[in-house]
């Protein structure tokens, strides 16, 4: 009797480990350039969506640089990425390779560098969605009153979709202006690897008294597994 248990017994034994080893063959797991996804150029105002496609020319006329074309190509791109394990992971090229460690959030993948970096300089900005999971800021005493010191791991922050990594990359145009129309401030970036955060649009719709403006387009470099 024990014997036909036992017997019985084998062919579930035999699934499960059946499933612990394919658990354990999903990694490594490599990914290779695909393609670019370009997006389109776009703004708001305090109105809401500018819509007359000439303003938003003129508005980044000089800085045209920041955007790419609907034929964007670039060669620099000859990149593979390996997933080791389900937290650790490596970019690399023939000449070079950078080690992370990978966390995972919401569909965001972030590939997080081991070595903490040490600024004076502002480490997040309002107006971009995503930040580093690791940031310390502490205020320390100067000559003239206390200084912010940031530590922090940088990331680069990746996109999960249906079985591609999307690699995102921001180009804005800001410019700020008073009731009267007279121009406050202004600031650009480009090409950075980070999209544009919805809660910084809603924000600039509320304002009454000054008018901002941005202008901005979100590009992806895709990744497909092989």
């Amino acid at each position: 009797m024990k014997s036909v248990r036992i017997r019985n017994l084998v062919p579930f034994l035999l699934f499960l480990l059946l499933l612990v080893s394919c658990g354990k063959n999903d990694y490594p797991k490599f990914y290779a350039f695909d393609s670019f996804a370009v997006g389109e150029i776009t703004g708001y105002t305090n109105t809401g969506k500018i819509k007359d496609q000439e303003v938003v020319d003129n508005f980044i006329e000089g800085k045209e640089d920041y955007f790419w074309q609907e034929d964007h190509q670039s060669g620099d791109w000859q990149i593979e990425i390996e997933f080791i394990s389900e937290s650790k992971a490596r970019i690399y090229d023939d000449v070079t390779t950078m080690y992370f460690d990978v966390i995972r959030d919401n569909g965001v993948v972030y590939f997080q560098f081991e070595d903490t970096v040490s600024t004076f300089a502002s480490v997040t900005n309002e107006r971009l969605k995503f930040s580093p999971l690791y940031l310390i800021t502490t205020s320390i005493p100067g000559i003239s009153g206390f200084y912010e010191t940031s530590s922090y791991l940088p990331c680069y922050y990746f996109i999960d979709s249906r079985g591609e990594l999307c690699l995102p990359f921001i180009s804005y145009i800001e410019k700020i202006y008073s009731g009267t129309g007279s121009s406050m401030s202004g600031q650009g970036l480009g090409n950075y690897n980070n999209m544009i955060n919805p809660s910084y649009i809603e924000k600039i719709q509320k304002l009454e008294n000054i008018v901002d403006t941005i202008v901005y387009q979100e590009n992806f470099i895709v990744f497909s597994e092989i």
